[in-house]
């Protein structure tokens, strides 16, 4: 065997060395440490040669795409039909319908891409464990218990669950099967987006009956579909804005209303699906924005007073300051200028996660 003198504890003298290596018996071969180290750079350099062939083919089909395009009428040069010599184009008929085919083309494939990729993606309910803050920590977590299963995009969402885009459909059925509300420190269960939301808004009734009325015929004709109701009123004057909230007792029943409608009073109404309305985040711990109390790890800020404690401690009723302007107002007023800049730049819409 062949030793190098820096890989062992015990190296060789010169007169070892050399009655080792005339030994008819010798065979050199690498010492134990060598041979590691070659094992690791033989796997690196296979893995490389495989991110190189990977990069040629896909170098070869855009080069061939690329082919593609030239061979074909650009939409461009298509649309611009009406500037071009007549004699080297295409008739103005044919150009049209190219234009309305590349323009559907277009449509239906970002349709079909979001709806592929709603199919692979899940939300998972209010995790429990605080320490999750970035995708790191979600992806470090889930291969705990899914080793293997690749996940291509992973977040925090501002109310604090957690939404997942698996590599396919198949695994984010699996795993949707498979999942447990222990994980994540506790949760309440995972879903399909937009899944979960199983509230209707009944739009323009009229105010002819009473809203206990109402609220009676409702609850005995749809017993089946409705949980309740709640009828929507200005805060002005408390007076019914024709509106009634509803709260079904599936997706599917809700569906169900849209498509048929509601029969009140012998009048059929529509029934849309309620969403809130657009809002800023803001953080009740620093008064900060796009963050939650929960996640943050700043320094405490009043949001009544401006002072350097929490909101909850403060006990003053009058006399407010702004934290984000300084006027005698409370942090995240309608009336705070800085709060109506954030909401016409940074709202967000609630999807009911």
């Amino acid at each position: 065997m062949f030793f190098h003198n820096s890989c062992t504890s015990k190296p060789l003298t010169k007169v070892q060395f050399d009655a080792i290596t005339e030994s008819p018996s010798y065979v050199k071969v690498l010492c134990p440490p060598c041979n590691r180290v070659y094992g690791s750079a033989d796997l690196k350099l296979k893995v490389i040669d495989k991110k190189v062939t990977t990069t040629a083919n896909k170098v070869c089909f855009l080069a061939e795409q690329i082919d593609d395009m030239v061979r074909k009428p650009s939409y461009s040069a298509a649309a611009s039909c009406r500037n071009s010599v007549p004699g080297k184009t295409h008739d103005q008929k044919l150009t049209r319908n190219l234009v309305k085919s590349l323009t559907d083309m277009t449509k239906e494939t970002r349709e079909n891409q979001n709806a592929e990729k709603l199919k692979r993606t899940r939300i998972v309910l209010r995790p429990q464990n605080t320490q999750i803050r970035t995708s790191r920590d979600i992806r470090k977590e889930f291969n705990t218990t899914y080793k293997g299963m690749i996940i291509k995009h992973c977040r925090l969402t501002a109310s604090g669950s957690i939404t997942f885009e698996f590599e396919n459909e198949e695994t984010a059925i699996k795993v949707h099967e498979d999942w447990s509300t222990n994980y994540y420190g506790g949760n309440l269960g995972m879903r399909k987006p937009g899944q979960s939301n199983t509230t209707g808004i009944i739009k323009h009734v009229y105010d002819d009956l009473t809203e206990d009325g109402m609220r009676n015929e409702i609850m005995e004709n749809y017993k089946d579909d409705i949980d309740n109701c709640e009828f929507l009123k200005r805060k002005a004057d408390n007076s019914f804005m024709g509106l009634i909230k509803v709260s079904f007792k599936s997706r599917e029943k809700l569906q169900k209303a849209i498509d048929d409608k509601i029969i009140l009073g012998d009048q059929r109404y529509i029934v849309e699906e309620y969403r809130r309305r657009s809002r800023v985040i803001k953080c009740n711990k620093c008064q900060g924005w796009g963050h939650v109390h929960r996640y943050c790890n700043r320094s405490a800020k009043c949001g009544k007073c401006a002072g350097n404690h929490e909101t909850t401690s403060c006990a003053i009723t009058t006399g407010f300051k702004c934290a984000h302007c300084g006027k005698d107002h409370q942090a995240g007023s309608n009336d705070c200028a800085i709060y109506k800049e954030k909401l016409a730049k940074f709202s967000v819409s609630n999807l009911y996660d």
